[in-house]
């Protein structure tokens, strides 16, 4: 159990780090990508906002999605799944990602 929470610290402590780390607009642009997406799938993985990013592309990191996919979810705009699909990006060598469920599909 320890171990656990300890890992849990670790995620949370990089996310909250990648986060601060982007750049305002960048974070505006992704959750304009994410709100559009959900509102145009019904469930989706984080591969499928990329293509709806219309931003400028200034992040060190892209993981800070992570973060904002949790803002989207305390938003109510989505919520995870238990369910995993494989990404469909060359260079993630299909790692699985979380498919996410749109609360405000159109």
């Amino acid at each position: 159990m320890i171990m656990e929470s300890t890992g849990q610290a670790a995620r949370d402590a990089a996310m909250e780090q990648v986060e601060a780390a982007a750049q305002p607009e960048w974070k505006e642009a992704a959750l304009d990508a994410i709100y559009t997406t959900a509102r145009h799938r019904a469930d989706f993985i984080v591969d499928d906002v990329w293509q709806n990013f219309h931003g400028n592309d200034s992040t060190r990191d892209k993981r800070a999605i992570g973060p904002l996919m949790r803002v989207a979810q305390r938003e109510g705009w989505i919520t995870p799944t238990d369910k995993f699909r494989p990404s469909f990006i060359t260079h993630h060598h299909a790692t699985p990602r979380r498919v996410w469920e749109s609360r405000i599909l159109a």
